[in-house]
């Protein structure tokens, strides 16, 4: 980090440097008649080399603008109602009637959110757009008012009537323009068949959040069917090509791949066209960038049969799935393709100011000059959408340093999903100062598993943003499975509205005070914990947690449950579970509340979770010693944790598999579809594809400590191997060998089974017994 620099030279500097190196903000095409407007563009706000005490000298510099302007306010910048409306969904309209907000221009070309009381004691928000709004809001009611609007739950307890004020004006400036959520395949492992609802509600918490971008593919699968269509396919050949919902954005945008079973019919596609229709426009009318793929090539194997001339080049495969090919970017037949591609997509979503290309996310055959090709999916997407910025993101070996080194940087920007896992990294060298943002995939697959590598974020982000010659550009938080552990998404947003580091023990202790709207040591001290251990992950090659082994194939070897998770755990587990008795201890009246009944429920789930990593190495050393009462004692302990982690899930309906088994059926369009869904929404969870794939070792790569899929698949995956070295210990012969992909694909194919989908059950009552449970186990 530089050292300080003299505060008058930064503050008469700064605005040139924030206009010359922030992220261009592009100019759009006009919409098709009848198309929703283009977005704003996101850029930097934060000039390379401002040092951490320069941030703050930046927002003291905005302060004494807002102050000076204060009594000469003018006509508002843009229209408020979206914001207005918004809070009303959030937390009702007695609230939203008594707070006044601004809409303001941006001061000094910072984007920032002022919170204060105007002379009758009203609450005012002013803010730079409608979702900058709503964080200034969700500031106000995480640190003004104790309360938490978050995913799965929220509480709001203070006095609506007399609604609590800030002592002064509070501001906050975004350190930088890009805050994204969700990298290209979020989609498939969140909300593969949610509806209008569910992504109204989504949309309006992430920009509570302060998030500002977010990758949206819903429907956009229908532009590549619609410029395959103008290419020599029929509309069936188009759909069929299609991967199903749950895979559908892995199958189309990541790397691209066909899927034997795909295909979706036309009721279902036209109905993801309207829904995706409805959320981009609302992104706009919250001042949003939909995040929208763009055309990186990816054409069906015959396509050079069909249109002569064209170079089509085989890409490989991803496991045993064939890469769907690429028709080569350098040659004219790919420019005419990617000008309808846009033009099409124009037509039925409007543009955009960033799409989402990666030629190579997880591999791929390379048979030309990648940097040739680069050069030529820019050519084509700024043809169509002059100014309009190529994302990429950084995963295992992509961008490939060629394809990125002859792109244009201003309309070029890289998503960096390794931020905090590896050490010495110099993205300001590797790819030749293009902007980039700081980020992570956390969460893979939607793993229920807690924790996080929050204390690498609190420091190596502001590390990185004030370096000098620094290219940090945005924050981009990527888990796999959105909702399910949501203390990371909420401080990884915060990252881009602090000057600097937060004091991470405090913002435990209010964390506790506003989940559950007072002030209770035993609330503080279980988050403290939880900080200091599942929270306060080292950067060695992960950013999440470890799983559960009840969620795991049976084996006395298994480390982990899904392949690519670590096989140990990453905090100290009996410090962890001391959180679970401090939450027992929350006083009663603050208990009543949506938000501590879903903490208990995650913090005994994890203790049990944890639980079994000391439990299963006991089990096999009393297999092994053949010392079979011991053996069946500490069988029917871990078959009774399995189902009271079953129960605990219960709880909340946000961690039910029956719901997400509904959506899958009610998205369905016939009788035989619907059934198609439901097997694709169970098999992303258990096999993910075929025996193939699951065997390569994709299998319970979702695996989720989620009611209905613990109690009817793992469970009975336990109690039949258990069962089985049970019968071999009494008769003395080798236990049975099962073929566990068989008993995984006869849960998946069972389309008639139902599960629950309504919460049920005392989680005090239960996370008790879990409390009870591990002070036995580890006594």
């Amino acid at each position: 980090m530089r050292r300080f620099r003299l505060v008058g030279l930064v503050l008469s500097v700064i605005a040139a440097l924030i206009a010359a190196l922030s992220v261009a903000a592009p100019a759009t095409a006009r919409p098709a008649k009848g198309s929703a407007t283009a977005a704003t563009a996101p850029s930097a706000t934060a000039p390379a080399g401002v040092t951490g005490t320069a941030q703050t000298e930046a927002t003291e510099a905005l302060k004494r603008a807002l102050e000076k302007r204060k009594t000469a306010w003018g006509k508002p910048a843009f229209d408020s109602r979206a914001a207005k409306a918004a809070i009303e969904r959030l937390v009702g309209g007695e609230i939203a009637r008594k707070l006044t907000l601004r809409a303001s221009e941006k001061v000094n070309g910072e984007e920032f959110f002022r919170v204060s009381a105007d002379p009758q004691r009203r609450l005012v928000i002013e803010g730079t757009s409608n979702a900058v709004l709503l964080t200034g809001f969700n500031w106000y009611l995480k640190y003004v008012a104790k309360s938490d609007i978050s995913w799965d739950a929220g509480q709001v307890s203070f006095d609506k009537k007399t609604m609590p004020l800030p002592s002064k004006a509070i501001v906050q400036r975004a350190n930088v323009g890009v805050r994204l959520y969700g990298n290209d395949i979020w989609t498939d492992y969140t909300s593969a068949n949610w509806t209008w609802k569910e992504w109204e509600r989504e949309l309006d918490v992430l920009a509570l959040q302060g998030y500002n971008t977010v990758f949206m593919p819903i429907g956009l699968e229908d532009v590549a069917h619609r410029t395959l269509e103008e290419f020599g396919y029929s509309r069936a050949e188009t759909l069929k090509w299609t991967a199903p919902l749950a895979h559908n954005a892995a199958g189309m945008w990541q790397g691209g791949w066909t899927l034997a079973d795909g295909g979706i019919s036309e009721q279902v596609q036209q109905a993801r066209v309207e829904l995706g229709q409805k959320i981009v426009t609302r992104m706009r009318e919250l001042g949003m960038t939909p995040l929208m793929p763009g055309f990186v090539g990816f054409v069906p194997e015959d396509f050079a049969q069909r249109n002569p001339g064209a170079n089509v080049v085989d890409r490989g495969y991803w496991f045993s799935q064939r890469m769907l090919s690429w028709l080569d970017p350098r040659t004219p037949k790919y420019a005419e393709v990617a000008a309808r591609f846009y033009a099409i997509q124009k037509e039925m979503f409007g543009t955009t100011t960033m799409y989402a290309m990666n030629p190579f996310t997880e591999g791929g055959k390379i048979t030309f000059p990648l940097e040739d090709a680069g050069v030529g999916i820019q050519a084509a997407l700024q043809k169509a959408n002059p100014g309009a910025i190529w994302q990429m993101h950084a995963w295992q070996d992509n961008p490939r340093g060629s394809l990125i080194s002859g792109l244009d940087p201003k309309t070029t920007f890289v998503v960096d999903f390794n931020s905090d896992r590896y050490a010495g990294l110099d993205r300001e060298k590797q790819w030749g100062g293009t902007p980039y943002a700081y980020g992570g995939v956390w969460n893979f697959g939607g793993h229920t598993t807690m924790g996080g590598n929050l204390g690498v974020w609190n420091t190596d982000y502001y590390a990185w943003l004030n370096k000098p010659n620094s290219a940090v550009r945005g924050i981009a938080l990527s888990p796999e499975g959105g909702h399910g552990d949501v203390l990371p998404l909420e401080f990884f947003a915060e990252l881009a509205w602090r000057d600097g580091p937060a004091d991470l023990t405090q913002w435990y202790r209010d964390y506790g005070t506003r989940r559950y709207g007072g002030e209770d040591e035993h609330a503080s001290k279980a988050w403290e914990i939880m900080g200091r251990t599942a929270y306060a992950l080292p950067k060695d090659g992960w950013d999440e947690a470890q799983d559960g082994l009840f969620a795991g194939r049976p084996s006395f070897t298994r480390k982990s449950a899904a392949a690519w998770s670590p096989e140990y755990s990453r905090y100290d587990m009996q410090a962890f579970a001391q959180a679970l008795q401090e939450l027992l201890k929350v006083a009663p009246e603050l208990r009543d509340t949506d938000t501590y009944r879903l903490d208990l429920m995650m913090v005994a789930r994890q203790v049990l979770d944890n639980n079994s990593r000391i439990m299963l190495p006991r089990i096999k050393a009393a297999y092994d010693a053949k010392d079979l009462e011991r053996f069946r004692a500490l069988s029917e302990e871990w078959l009774e944790q399995i189902r009271l982690q079953d129960a605990v899930a219960r709880t909340q309906v946000s961690s039910l598999l029956g719901p997400w088994v509904e959506q899958a059926r009610a998205a369905g369009a016939t009788p035989e579809e619907k059934a198609k869904l439901v097997i694709d929404a169970k098999e992303v969870l258990t096999t993910w594809g075929g025996r193939e794939l699951s065997e390569a070792g994709l299998r319970d790569y979702c695996n989720r400590s989620w009611n209905g899929l613990i109690g009817t698949l793992y469970l009975p995956r336990w109690e039949k191997y258990l069962g089985d070295l049970e019968k071999a210990l009494v008769t003395g012969t080798e236990p049975v060998k099962t073929d566990w992909f068989a008993v995984d694909r006869a849960w998946v194919e069972d389309v008639d089974a139902t599960f629950p989908t309504t919460a049920a059950g005392d989680i005090h009552a239960l996370a008790t017994e879990v409390w009870n449970r591990y002070e036995a186990l580890t006594r």
